[in-house]
């Protein structure tokens, strides 16, 4: 049965000090997923921020794995972000001059986590990118680079995965590809989901949809 690891309640998004937008409520359980859609100004990225703990809502409640997150210190929100969220960039933002390996360990060592051998090679070989180990992040193709940033997200086991825009770049193929990895991830790991995006593809291959409301 899955259980709840995400919840929004009366989120609210300001904007130069007004409010211009409203999150629908959201419920994601474990292995499900969703998608907050609209278009560009709608106000999707500044959700998604408002979700990882990054930018706080004009007013509303982020509950996270049983946690209130902007109840949450900003020390204690940091350190809760990097052990319980895993971030998916449309930018991979990976470091160019370490290995794969060294990539997937400076997630748990950020979080003040030491990096598990066992969880690096578990990841490696679930993503399909066991050769890829030592290999230097700027040195791999933009399709592996995918996986490794996958791989980053969830190596500190996440309660939930959240991507901005990861497939507006892609083709079809290579954006039907990295939403099947996505979800595919999700589910075997036991994490909930939340894609931001105006690409119309994502909508089948997700199990809700959430569209932002501008306020009048």
């Amino acid at each position: 049965m899955s259980s709840t690891v995400l919840a929004t309640r009366s989120v609210m998004l300001a904007r130069n000090g007004k409010q211009f937008a409203a999150l629908p409520d959201l419920q994601i359980g474990t292995g499900r997923s969703a998608a907050i859609v609209g278009p560009s100004g709608s106000g999707k990225t500044t959700a998604l921020m408002a979700l990882s703990g990054i930018r706080a809502p004009a007013q509303g409640d982020v509950t996270i794995d049983q946690t209130s997150l902007w109840n949450l210190s900003g020390a204690a929100r940091v350190r809760f972000r990097g052990r319980r969220i895993g971030l998916v960039f449309q930018s991979f933002h990976l470091i160019d001059a370490v290995s794969v390996a060294a990539n997937l360990q400076l997630a748990a060592r950020c979080a003040g986590l030491r990096p598990s051998e066992v969880r690096l090679d578990h990841l490696l070989h679930a993503l399909g990118i066991d050769d890829l180990r030592q290999r230097r992040a700027d040195r791999i193709s933009h399709g592996q680079a995918q996986r490794v940033a996958v791989a980053r997200a969830l190596f500190n086991k996440p309660a939930v995965v959240l991507a901005d825009e990861p497939t507006s770049a892609l083709d079809d193929a290579a954006a039907a590809g990295l939403l099947a990895l996505l979800k595919e991830a999700a589910v075997s790991e036991g994490a909930g989901l939340v894609i931001a995006t105006h690409d119309r593809r994502v909508l089948g291959a997700v199990d809700q949809i959430v569209e932002m409301e501008a306020l009048k």
